[in-house]
């Protein structure tokens, strides 16, 4: 009996032998596979599970409700013209200049800074306020770009897409019980991989891409040595406040290791570049003028998130205290 006619016997009677559930198993796979593009970056073919129209619809249909739930972008126009007039120094000579890029600051209180598909980014308050001049902002702008224009999202669902044409397949070849927990774990990663963060290979490729976005926008390339060591110490001190950012954003030494040696190597002669402390100091003056409340801030929502009602409530009222109008 001819193979296809056999496998659709076999589908309507649930009894697949090993052979035809193989080959489900790879047709999924190959049909995913067929989601192919160009990488941006390094031309190489990459596998996605978005194009880039929906790259742009998903960003804008998602990042208005995620800056809503980081209450928005602060109340000073200027220090949000400014954020954007960073960025717009960087996108001007990424790989992707096309995208929709667009700049904020939030007023959340936890440190960390996102981006989407589309290139809407959010820089929070409370990372703002720990950086030490415009460089430092321009690494963590660029490592978002470096995001965007590397399309790790489209990528990450390139990957779950496979990961669930593999399930599908287990499925239906499943008769025997005993195959039920691998077919959960399969499963899982599918699911999984749509909500996890970044992998530490994006990780390194966005610290890169940033590090070349800052160096193209005039900034010396320490900047993204200072903003790694900035984040190592925080998990340290403070691995709380810091929890959200590392859970999407993996860090490590390596990276501000690999970070200092390019700036050894590569961009050695950038080492001599204005990192624009003053300026930055100047354009965040009214934020850091109410530093004492953001921390009280953080550490309020860090105890609230431990069940320390306690200590949440202390510090909830010195950050009253302070700012009432905040």
């Amino acid at each position: 009996m001819p193979f296809f006619e056999q496998l659709a016997r076999n589908l309507e009677r649930n009894r697949l032998t090993r052979r035809q559930a193989l080959w489900l198993i790879g047709a999924g796979c190959a049909s995913t596979l067929s989601a192919c593009a160009t990488s941006p970056v390094s031309g190489d073919s990459i596998l996605v599970g978005m194009s880039e129209a929906d790259e742009k619809a998903v960003d804008a249909r998602v990042s208005p409700h995620q800056f809503s739930r980081d209450l928005g972008a602060v109340q000073d126009p200027a220090l949000n013209r400014y954020v954007s007039e960073v960025g717009g120094r960087l996108d001007d000579s990424v790989h992707r200049p096309n995208m929709p890029y667009s700049y904020r600051a939030l007023n959340a209180n936890y440190v960390n800074a996102y981006t989407f598909p589309g290139g809407a980014m959010g820089v929070t308050r409370g990372i703002m306020v720990e950086l030490d001049d415009e460089s430092e902002l321009a690494a963590l702008l660029g490592h978002e770009l470096g995001h965007v224009n590397a399309r790790h999202v489209a990528q990450q669902q390139g990957r779950s897409m496979l990961a669930q044409a593999a399930v599908v397949g287990l499925n239906v070849a499943v008769r025997d019980s005993s195959w039920g927990s691998v077919i959960a774990m399969g499963s899982q990663l599918g699911a999984s991989a749509l909500l996890s963060g970044y992998s530490r290979d994006d990780e390194r490729e966005a610290d890169a891409l940033g590090q070349e976005y800052m160096v193209r926008g005039g900034y010396p390339a320490t900047g993204m040595v200072r903003l790694q060591q900035l984040l190592v110490d925080q998990e340290k001190e403070s691995p709380g406040i810091v929890q959200t950012m590392f859970s999407t954003h993996p860090m490590s030494r390596e990276r501000r290791d690999t970070a200092q040696q390019m700036a050894e190597t590569r961009y050695a002669n950038t080492k001599g570049r204005n990192p624009q402390r003053e300026r930055f100091m100047d354009n965040t003056a009214s934020l850091r003028q109410i530093k004492p409340t953001i921390d009280d801030l953080k550490h309020g929502e860090t105890a609230m998130a431990k069940k320390d009602y306690r200590s949440a409530e202390t510090r909830f009222e010195s950050a009253v205290k302070r700012t009432p109008q905040d």
